[in-house]
């Protein structure tokens, strides 16, 4: 009898996730169930079993083990409704999620860890976010604790005034501030550990527009020495994480060659697509892997480059971009994944690309290719 086993969200991770689990079904002998927060919601179909809905129940009192799609649960409240007797296991475990969807609580948990960090304090209130402001300096980073993501939930101030005003859009409510650091590369690596193994995916560089990942390029063209640092940083990471699960660590580059931590998101990560293709195990694969209580396998890249783009929504609309669809599946190498959302929307996730080859200047040059017929208003 397959093994129950869930995912809390339903949009393109749990999609892709339920992808990866048909394609291996005949080594993978487990049944998904994805809890989804709207009949809309894109995985839906590609579940085994789909639970809609904020009631989590039925979900954790049927499934034995659990992970997580987004950062948008509360580990207290699944905590409450679980029924002794049928507890299942979750990746991360809940008090591992608790930690890590605070992002004050996760800079405190990297700090206790000696691990590099910017200068962070938290804002309770008025007078805290300004005594905090003028300890750290301007400019300065005001982050929401929970639920930010692609730049939500993140303001950069220049001086007092914008701080102020950050704050009243965030609701006033606790938040984090951190010095701004002036970094040169922003890097990314896919973790994915068991009670036994750690196994690290390819360091990548993501390259950003107002804080969304648009393009990822693995493995990250960066000299060797600051490759092996932030691996280094990445293992220590993993080692101070006290649970099983996969996890997408999130890196600064600074002056004089010094790495930093930026984040750390507990579940499949943007910067982990191009595992699809690229890799002999991609992500997802590796993630049902765990979930089943099969040995992880190390991954190993099928192309010596890759360079995944994010597809991203150039306005509110309807529009499936299918002519511009159409064009980019007509350039060589590539592997295009549309996610099937409903509805457009300005810089929302749409869909990606992957392009494998063995000349980083040659993939690029397609990059741009796909990037132009992506942003031309006629195509």
């Amino acid at each position: 009898m397959p093994k129950p086993v869930g995912i809390i969200g339903a949009g393109q991770l749990a999609q892709m996730t339920a992808i990866a689990l048909h394609e291996h079904r005949a080594e993978l002998d487990l049944e998904l169930t994805i809890q989804a927060s709207s009949p809309e919601d894109v995985a839906n179909s590609y579940a085994d079993r789909l639970l809609v809905g904020s009631d989590y129940r039925e979900l954790v009192n049927t499934c034995t083990t659990i992970t997580f799609e987004n950062e948008f649960i509360d580990p207290y409240q699944l905590r409450t409704i679980i029924d002794p007797a049928k507890e299942p296991r979750f990746l991360p475990s809940l008090h591992l999620m608790a930690t890590l969807t605070d992002k004050y609580h996760q800079r405190q948990h990297l700090q206790k860890h000696g691990l590099p960090l910017p200068r962070f304090l938290p804002v309770y209130d008025r007078d805290s976010l300004i005594t905090s402001a003028y300890s750290l300096g301007f400019p300065c980073v005001l982050k929401a604790r929970r639920h930010g993501y692609d730049g939500k939930g993140t303001w950069i101030s220049q001086s007092l005034p914008q701080l102020l005003e950050a704050w009243q859009t965030i609701g006033q409510v606790p938040a984090l501030l951190e010095e701004y650091i002036g970094y040169t590369h922003e890097l990314a690596i896919m973790v994915v550990k068991n009670e036994y193994q750690t196994i690290l995916y390819p360091l990548v560089q993501t390259i950003q527009q107002q804080q969304i990942c648009t393009q990822v390029i693995a493995p990250a063209p960066i000299p060797p020495s600051l490759s092996t640092k932030a691996i280094t940083i990445a293992e220590k990471v993993a080692h101070s994480l006290p649970s099983a699960g996969i996890y997408g660590i999130e890196l600064f580059v600074v002056p004089h060659e010094n790495i930093i931590i930026n984040e750390i998101a507990p579940r499949p990560h943007n910067s982990g697509h191009y595992t699809i293709e690229a890799c002999h195990v991609s992500q997802f694969y590796q993630l049902l892997r765990l979930t089943a209580d099969l040995p992880l396998i190390p991954p190993q890249m099928r192309s010596p480059i890759a360079v995944m783009i994010n597809l991203l929504g150039q306005g509110n609309s309807s529009d499936n971009y299918q002519q511009k669809r159409e064009k980019i599946r007509e350039l060589p190498n590539l592997h295009l994944h549309w996610y099937g959302k409903s509805r457009s929307q300005l810089g929302r996730k749409l869909g990606h690309v992957t392009i494998l080859g063995n000349d980083l200047a040659e993939v690029l040059s397609i990059g741009q290719s796909v990037e132009a017929i992506w942003q031309n208003p006629t195509a």
